[in-house]
């Protein structure tokens, strides 16, 4: 359609232009009439007919003297092939690193995004006919009929460009060569055509279409610009999931378990099944055993979270419905609140959206601050331990904020039911750096319990005081399991003096022997809160409670 469009503008164009030129011829005979120069048969032809003369003087001064007819219609369509084959092997050139990366972008945003390119092409189709027009009537050298030539390769490419990311837009497509590429020759483009204006050709710019020319060339590019943001990196495992997911064992047979196995997810979309329950569909992150979407409601509007597995094996399966049962127990104000959650039409949960997670924020955060963050984690916390659930994941990544500020632990995928006697799965993706000794080294410190969500929470509680992280160390897994089950912390007041009241407090949540810690969570909470606030720069002080 978009290609159909251009060829129609081009015609159209073309006869625009035609008639311009037989205007130019009927003044002809006057160069014949007795005037000595081609300035003169200029002047004479603008004094003939003055509203011609205003709408192509450039042109009108050179075609009297060599009698062209614009545009030629052979070096148009050169230029738009050449173009195009440039295009092409740009697109070409890109494919490769297509599997590389992955287009994670709402449904509104590309719908934008199309109608802008769409956009571009046809302007930018009409800008190239008119700057054609320009160069066959324009003869000059040096540096401005290099930067002419320049323009009449860019504009013309663009146009190709445009239309060409308008599809892959439409079909989430990362394209991204050639989207790197785009607002490099927008700005080069807008460049030239200034540079052009300003120095040599004042008068062109009373063309319409070279007018819009430098209002499209920044905009084309802050679109290049936008959709190039929207691209993102794919893992090693992602691009393996992004192909026929792996069929549970004995799943030949049956026919619900094939249908469900053979739904496919990638960063970008959601499973097809799922986008008749949800409009306006953005890619969040991965979390634990499944992949994040924000999303609409189509029965109400409301904006949710919806996470489904990060691949439809048959041990990843029964983990994350694992992971559902155990959260779906959990009903407190700082824990996400899970809606609803089914295995059809594919196995998904749908959940509480928040914004924003407590790794954005920028640290140290004030002492109050710090506090009433970590005593609702801890709440929340408290609330999972008296239901027979411990956490063994707690990170900033996993501590949401609400839009009131209030703290929300997401991701059990980790979570542990204590008493159900089940063996450990095979999955066991914590994060290193959050990790308690006994996680680490179970047969020197035993199994996990409560208390490893005590150590996990006042590591938290550390970073957000002093803005660093109490187990050091960049390197591999040994240099960082070898800190945590070494290393002694700087107590806060070693960065900050005013932190000392919390030193006692964070050495016995980090202590490398659970039996040396505090006996419950409750213990902590009764801890912070009665704790004395520092006086700090803000000027406040006192207790929280």
């Amino acid at each position: 359609m978009i290609l159909l469009c251009l060829c129609l503008v081009t015609l159209v164009s073309a006869s625009e232009n035609t008639g311009t030129a037989a205007e130019i011829r009927e003044a002809g005979p006057a160069d014949t009439a007795g005037r000595g120069t081609a300035q003169e048969t200029a002047v004479a032809t603008a004094g003939t007919r003055d509203v011609s003369a205003d709408r192509i003087p450039i042109a009108r001064e050179t075609s009297a003297v060599t009698g062209t007819s614009l545009p030629d219609l052979t070096t148009v369509v050169m230029i738009f092939a050449v173009t195009a084959i440039a295009a092409g092997l740009v697109v070409r050139k890109g494919k490769n690193a297509c599997s590389r990366f992955s287009m994670v972008i709402s449904d509104r945003s590309a719908r934008l995004l199309i109608a802008g390119f769409g956009f571009f092409a046809l302007v930018f189709a009409v800008g190239s006919l008119s700057l054609t027009t320009w160069i066959r009537a324009v003869n000059t050298g040096g540096a401005a009929g290099v930067a002419i030539a320049i323009l009449m390769c860019a504009v013309p490419y663009l146009a190709w460009s445009s239309a060409l990311l308008a599809v892959y837009t439409a079909q989430r497509t990362p394209a991204i060569l050639i989207l790197r590429i785009h607002p490099v020759v927008s700005v080069i483009a807008w460049g030239l055509l200034i540079s052009l204006i300003a120095s040599v050709f004042p008068d062109i710019i009373n063309r319409w279409s070279i007018s819009a020319l430098i209002v499209l060339f920044p905009l084309s590019a802050l679109a290049g610009w936008a959709a190039l943001r929207s691209i993102l990196p794919v893992s090693d495992d992602d691009r393996e999931e992004g192909g026929k997911p792996p069929v549970p064992a004995g799943a030949g047979e049956d026919e619900e378990a094939t249908r469900i196995a053979s739904s496919t997810v990638t960063q970008a979309c959601l499973p097809p099944a799922l986008q008749e329950k949800y409009s306006d569909v953005m890619y969040v992150g991965k979390g634990g055993l499944g992949r994040v979407f924000r999303a609409q409601r189509r029965t109400d509007g409301k904006t949710v979270a919806v996470k489904v597995p990060i691949s439809f094996d048959e041990l990843t399966g029964k983990s994350f419905m694992r992971e559902m049962r155990i959260w779906e127990t959990l009903r407190h104000p700082n824990i996400i609140e899970l809606y609803s959650l089914n295995i059809l039409p594919v196995p998904y949960v749908e959940m509480e959206y928040a914004r924003e997670s407590l790794a954005n924020l920028e640290i140290p955060l004030p002492p109050e601050e710090a506090v009433r963050i970590v005593l609702g984690v801890a709440r929340g916390v408290a609330h999972a331990h008296a239901n027979g659930v411990i956490h063994r994941d707690i990170k900033p990544q996993n501590i949401l904020l609400s839009g009131d500020g209030t703290p929300k632990l997401t991701d059990w995928g980790l979570g542990k039911v204590l008493d159900d006697g089940a063996k450990e799965t095979s999955i066991t993706g914590f994060s290193l750096k959050y990790a308690a000794p006994e996680q680490i080294a179970p047969n020197t410190y035993g199994k996990t319990d409560e208390r490893c969500d005590i150590y996990q929470t006042g590591i938290v509680l550390y970073e957000l005081l002093t803005g660093e992280p109490a187990i050091p160390g960049d390197g591999g897994l040994g240099e960082v399991s070898a800190a945590i089950l070494h290393h002694i912390p700087a107590p806060p007041s070693s960065f900050r003096s005013y932190l000392a009241p919390f030193d006692t407090i964070l050495k016995k949540c980090l202590e490398k022997d659970p039996e040396n810690r505090y006996r419950s969570i409750e213990d902590l909470i009764a801890a912070l809160i009665s704790v004395q606030l520092p006086v700090t720069d803000t000027g406040k002080s006192g207790f929280l409670e």
